[in-house]
């Protein structure tokens, strides 16, 4: 809002130092040259109303999306992924069918709430084997504002390149989002995580150093023993 104010008084200013400028008997100058000076305005004020209509618009969008979400959450949680994605027309909330997540993905995908939806679209995704539908859905997560909605989205990338064998890809995204999670919690996981996948590509150096990482930092974490036992697997010596 501060820039819209910005724009308005630059617009006075200039609009003010043009008429000091103009003598006062310069009729005709007004006459060739004003409709130039009156255009300017219009348009600085349409783009005034465009902003604040796009601003309550996406704020209207933002309330619809995070009510539909609202709405379906409970079959996310139930287990029942097929009617997650699809909605269940069958049944209705104030006269309105529960939209399914893809449905809220597609028209409401440029809010949070929406951004969210793809998260947990992908996660329903992954649990019926659609891993192609997930990885879209995870991609357009990444988008959100929020962390932890980031953080889940690369986690369930590194989750689908597991399960399409592409390890080295999950390892190498598992310590991004390790180093991610630093302030939202779950560094310890995703450390775990990225050391189980370079232990079972070979890459012995690197699995020592997640794990290593993970009970140097995390000593009482519940995933300290899995990372002990990893490097006994690695016929490393713990310490």
């Amino acid at each position: 809002m501060s820039e819209i104010t910005t724009t308005v008084e630059t617009t006075d200013s200039v609009g003010s130092t043009v008429a000091s400028a103009v003598p006062s008997d310069t009729k005709e100058w007004f006459q060739t040259y004003g409709k130039y000076v009156v255009a300017g305005v219009a348009g600085v004020a349409a783009l005034i109303a465009g902003i604040i209509f796009y601003t309550n618009n996406q704020a209207t969008k933002e309330e619809e999306a995070a009510l539909a979400l609202s709405r379906v959450r409970s079959y996310v949680e139930s287990g029942d992924y097929k009617k997650a994605l699809d909605g269940d027309p069958s049944k209705k909330v104030r006269n309105n069918e529960i939209l399914g997540l893809r449905q809220i993905v597609e028209e409401y995908g440029g809010t949070d709430a929406g951004k969210t939806a793809a998260l947990l679209a992908g996660n329903c995704s992954m649990a019926l084997n659609k891993n192609e539908d997930a990885v879209n859905f995870f991609e357009k997560a990444e988008g959100s504002e929020s962390e932890l909605v980031v953080i889940g989205a690369k986690a369930g990338l590194a989750s689908s390149y597991e399960a399409n064998g592409k390890i080295q890809d999950a390892a190498e995204l598992y310590e991004k989002i390790a180093e991610l999670a630093e302030k939202t919690g779950g560094k310890d996981r995703y450390l775990l995580y990225a050391g189980l996948c370079y232990e079972k590509i070979g890459t012995k150096d690197k699995a020592e150093k997640c794990y290593r990482n993970l009970i140097d930092e995390f000593e009482f974490s519940e995933f300290s023993s899995d990372a002990k036992a990893g490097l006994v697997r690695l016929g490393m010596v713990v310490e």
